[in-house]
């Protein structure tokens, strides 16, 4: 078992929190959702492999160069998150695609096997990269149990492929307490100061813990068996999100806060909403900007400990996300692809989502932030 603020689990959530951060100022005016997690452990898997400089710039940047044996600590959090959840379904699984005629180093391999559970398929990108694309895109379909297809977009792999390094975690959870249907109504939700939009709104009055704090406002969602929860985060000042999320400047103040929250008889509007984003994060204004550059650079990366045949570089990291919630719960999918206070309360809380939130999944048990996103308009 990982305690619950393991040193692996602040390095996540910092590189969870730059992550997000470093998306949402790409794109602020349309929904954000990504699996910190899943990109986290693809590009651990890929430092195995790294040296010198290389190693270095990757180790920082997810902020796991203060970890004695990362591998390790990574694979136990990977086993804790696979080890069955009552009343959620949570899978992670790995996988590392290599060009069958590629001398890989028996110490890569064994890191990959013994800590990130991750076969080595052999796929013959030389002659049949077509092939070995779809090939990798029906294992993620099979681990997202369908969820994400085609994460690998035709013509994205060629002849000179010798790597395909593949993360999926897949999540679905039944709420706790359970929105009824017949509750939902057609409400408004405002995207941007006068900009509204038809939503199906959920409606529940329910004890939720619920916090404040920092500027923001939390409510927490239990999945059945209580082992992850949604959290649902709202501003103080309408439609001051942004401004709110820099004040707090962490992702440990917010989840600090959100372990503070009480039971509260909670007045729950959140619209029915489902999401899906691709990302190709080895472009420069994503992990590049977050201090990853020599990785992608021919003739610069060192990626000695996987192979020395040849000098290899990753030539792309792709990531697609989806989430679904309705009344019964959520469903989310992502796969990572790396190509080469106290104060009295009122009675009843209400708290209306009808503007930008930010939403977070996390594994009670670890503490892991395993999906985080910003929702500017929620649509079915």
């Amino acid at each position: 078992a990982i305690p619950r603020m393991s040193s692996l689990t602040e390095s996540a959530v910092r590189f969870a929190w730059s992550l997000l951060n470093q998306v949402i100022e790409q794109h602020k005016s349309e929904n954000v959702f990504l699996s910190p997690a899943s990109v986290q452990v693809a590009l651990a898997m890929t430092l195995a492999g790294a040296k010198t400089e290389t190693e270095a710039e990757l180790s920082q940047a997810l902020h796991l160069s203060q970890l004695k044996s990362p591998h390790s600590d990574m694979g136990r959090l990977i086993s804790a998150l696979n080890s069955g959840r009552q009343g959620v379904k949570l899978a992670v699984a790995n996988r590392l695609f290599a060009e069958r005629s590629f001398a890989i180093e028996g110490e890569f391999s064994g890191t990959l096997a013994k800590s990130y559970g991750a076969e080595l398929g052999s796929v013959d990108f030389k002659q049949q990269c077509e092939a070995a694309r779809e090939a990798i895109n029906q294992w993620v379909e099979q681990q997202t149990s369908s969820k994400i297809r085609e994460l690998l977009a035709q013509g994205s792999l060629d002849s000179n492929t010798r790597l395909v390094l593949v993360n999926a975690i897949y999540f679905k959870g039944d709420w706790k307490h359970t929105f009824n249907p017949e509750s939902t109504y057609d409400g408004q939700f405002e995207s941007a100061p006068g900009s509204q939009s038809p939503v199906r709104m959920m409606q529940q009055t329910q004890q939720f813990p619920y916090a404040e704090g920092r500027g923001l406002r939390i409510v927490q969602l239990p999945f059945a068996g209580g082992s992850c929860s949604m959290l649902i985060v709202l501003p103080f000042e309408r439609h001051g999100l942004s401004a709110a999320l820099q004040a707090v400047g962490s992702l440990e103040d917010i989840l600090a806060l959100a372990g503070s929250a009480t039971e509260q008889e909670v007045d729950l509007h959140l619209p029915r909403f489902k999401v899906e984003t691709q990302f190709s994060l080895s472009d420069p204004q994503y992990l590049p900007a977050m201090g990853v550059k020599r990785l992608f650079e021919r003739g610069h990366a060192d990626l000695s400990g996987i192979s020395t045949a040849e000098n290899l570089f990753v030539s792309k990291v792709v990531h697609k996300a989806c989430l679904e919630v309705n009344e019964e719960g959520a469903e989310a999918a992502a796969a990572t692809a790396v190509a080469i206070a106290c104060f009295s309360m009122p009675m009843m809380m209400p708290f209306f989502v009808t503007e930008p939130f930010l939403v977070l999944i996390k594994d009670e048990a670890t503490n892991s932030v395993l999906f985080a996103g910003r929702i500017n308009q929620p649509k079915e």
